[in-house]
């Protein structure tokens, strides 16, 4: 038996775009899939419904091919988990494809592979990367591979938009001298300066040592100092605490043992 036109089947007009031969298809399904309750529920109608709608997914697959035009209904999305380091510097990923054919008749070139991606530096949270050519294929028309780029799980509260917090620890003697102090940043460690006796509840801000942005530049490195036990063993460590009268000042408590660690 001849088959219907699939336009017909689905009630559509010639022309017809993609999101409505979806749409036409979901609703057609709806009213005729074998499970379903509304009335002629039917397993042939069902079919000729679902196979109107993979040659009509074929024929605007080709014509996108042709054309140069929308041929998205064929990308492979997945998500990837990046550490800032990644995001800020670029990383290089091995992808393996899945092999198996998809519902609607389309497959991957070769069936199924693994390549090689270079992700570039300052790829935001949430960016979609695509690599043409590497989708699912039906006929001549090919897919791309499209990847949401995700942070990795990291400690609450560590990431506020794209500004990133880090607790760092900080000794007496550090805190008494003041100098520079080496934080842990998503390039790698930087140096800090800081005051002598800075005020512990003050967070330093670290401009432009972030995430990326959307819009381009990055986001703040804000670093709580974390007083931290035990006592270094310096030699100027008896000096510093007669100078600064640390045993009569009651500072010697918040670097002990039992001082709170701030969330960041």
């Amino acid at each position: 038996m001849a088959q219907r036109d699939p336009y017909e089947v689905l009630g559509l007009a010639r022309g017809a775009t993609l999101a409505q031969v979806k749409r036409a298809f979901r609703q057609r399904a709806r009213q005729t899939h074998p499970d379903g309750r509304g009335d002629g529920a039917s397993e042939t109608a069902f079919d000729e419904a679902r196979s109107a709608y993979i040659r009509l997914l074929d024929e605007l697959a080709m014509a996108a091919a042709t054309a140069g035009g929308d041929s998205s209904s064929l990308d492979l999305v997945t998500r990837l988990h990046f550490t800032p380091r990644e995001l800020v510097l670029g990383t290089e990923r091995r992808l393996a494809y899945p092999v198996h054919p998809r519902g609607d008749g389309a497959v991957l070139p070769a069936g199924g592979r693994t390549l090689e991606f270079v992700f570039p530096p300052m790829t935001p949270v949430g960016a979609r990367l695509r690599w043409a050519g590497h989708g699912w294929q039906r006929g001549r028309a090919r897919g791309a591979l499209v990847v949401e780029v995700v942070s990795s799980e990291m400690p609450a509260g560590a990431v506020k938009g794209d500004d990133l917090r880090t607790l760092q620890p900080l000794s007496m003697v550090e805190w008494l001298r003041g100098g520079e102090i080496s934080v842990s940043a998503p390039e790698g460690r930087v140096l800090v300066a800081l005051e002598p006796r800075h005020p512990l509840t003050t967070k330093l801000r670290l401009s432009g040592r972030g995430l990326p942005r959307r819009e381009g530049g990055r986001g703040d490195l804000i670093v709580t100092l974390q007083p931290r036990w035990p006592l270094p063993t310096d030699a100027a460590w008896p000096a510093l605490l007669e100078a600064h009268s640390i045993h009569r000042s009651g500072l010697l408590d918040l670097f002990s043992a039992r001082a709170e660690t701030e969330e960041p």
